[in-house]
C-alpha cells in the first residue's frame, strides 16, 4: 500500500493576514502548493491521498471548496481529516462540504476504521474545539482485531515535546485525552503505525508497537508532502517513508528532526529502524 501524505496546506482568502508558527505561512502561494503536491502524488502513482487535516487556515466555505475541488481531480480515493484550523467556524465544516458534493473518492476517516489489503486504517477526527481544548473521536481499538493499524491523525498521539523543545522549536501541542491513547495503543501486541501533521515538524518516534511519524507543513518550510508505503511479506511489516519539498525554502531554520527517507521493520514485538534517522 502506498499513500500520499498532504497535511497543514492553509488554504486562505486572498487579503488574509500574515501568520507563522515555526516561519512565515505562504498564504499567497498555498493553492499552488497543493496543486504541487497533488501532482507528485499521481507521479508517484500513490494508492490514495491522505490529508491529515487544516486544509484550510480558517475553516471558511470557499477556502474548503477550492481544495476539495483540487483534490477531486486526483482521481484517486482521498482520505480526510479536519484539523482545528477547519474547525473555525464550525466543528463539522469540512464533512459537511465532502457530504454536499456527493463526490465518492472524497472520504473522512472514521475511528472504527476499515481492513484494506489487510491492514485496519483508522482515524482520529475532530468531534469538539474549545478555546482551551481539542477533543477527538476516541478509537474503537476493541473493533480492529489482530491486523496491523495505520491511525491516521491530525494530531500527535505520542509526544516527542522534549525533543522539539530542544531543538528550538514550538510545540503545538495535541488533543485531550492523548495519553490515555498513547498508553492502549502500545497495549496493543499487534502493531501500530500513526501518522500525523499540526506540529508541522518533519519527525518520528517509536514506543514498542507503535511507530508515530509526524509530518511537515504545505504552507510553511520545507513545504513538504511525503509518501508512505507499507508492506506486509512473509509476516514481516515494513514501513517507509519519503519527504518531498514542492517548492524550495530560504535560508531558515527548518523544523525537521528525521531524514528525507526512513524505513522501519517490525519484529519481535518492536519496531526497528533500518534507515540513519538522525536529520541531515
Amino acid at each position: 500500500m502506498k499513500l500520499g501524505l498532504i497535511t497543514d496546506s492553509h488554504l486562505c482568502p486572498p487579503g488574509t493576514p500574515p501568520a507563522r508558527w515555526h516561519n512565515p505561512y505562504d498564504f499567497p502561494h498555498a493553492t499552488e502548493h497543493l496543486v504541487r503536491a497533488i501532482a507528485h502524488h499521481l507521479v508517484a502513482a500513490v494508492d490514495a491521498i491522505v490529508v491529515l487535516g487544516d486544509l484550510t487556515n480558517n475553516g471558511d466555505r470557499g477556502s474548503i471548496d477550492d481544495g476539495l475541488h483540487l483534490l477531486a481531480g486526483a482521481e484517486r480515493p482521498v482520505w480526510l481529516l479536519a484539523g482545528n484550523h477547519d474547525c473555525d467556524a464550525a466543528v463539522d465544516a469540512l464533512p459537511n462540504r465532502i457530504a454536499s458534493t456527493s463526490h465518492p473518492a472524497l472520504q473522512m476517516l472514521t475511528a472504527r476504521g476499515a481492513l484494506i489489503d489487510g491492514m485496519s486504517i483508522a482515524g482520529l477526527p475532530l468531534a469538539e474545539v474549545t478555546a482551551s481544548e481539542w477533543r477527538v473521536t476516541p478509537p474503537e481499538i476493541d473493533t480492529w482485531g489482530a491486523a496491523p493499524v495505520l491511525l491516521l491523525s491530525h494530531f500527535p498521539v505520542i509526544s516527542n515535546e522534549r525533543a522539539i523543545r530542544a531543538a528550538g522549536l514550538r510545540y503545538a501541542g495535541s488533543f485531550a485525552g492523548d495519553d490515555a491513547v498513547s498508553e492502549a495503543l502500545q497495549a496493543r501486541q499487534m502493531p501500530t503505525i500513526v501518522v500525523h501533521g499540526h506540529l508541522h515538524v518533519r519527525d518520528a518516534v517509536v514506543a514498542g508497537p507503535v511507530l508515530q511519524i509526524g509530518c511537515a507543513a504545505l504552507i510553511e518550510p520545507p513545504h513538504e508532502c511525503a509518501t508512505l508505503t507499507v508492506t506486509d511479506e512473509a509476516g514481516e511489516l515494513t514501513v517507509q517513508v519519503s519527504h518531498h519539498a514542492v517548492a524550495p525554502s530560504p535560508p531558515v531554520r527548518l523544523p525537521v528532526l528525521a531524514p528525507d527517507n526512513a524505513r522501519w521493520i517490525f519484529g519481535n514485538g518492536k519496531w526497528e529502524s533500518s534507515t540513519d534517522t538522525t536529520a541531515p
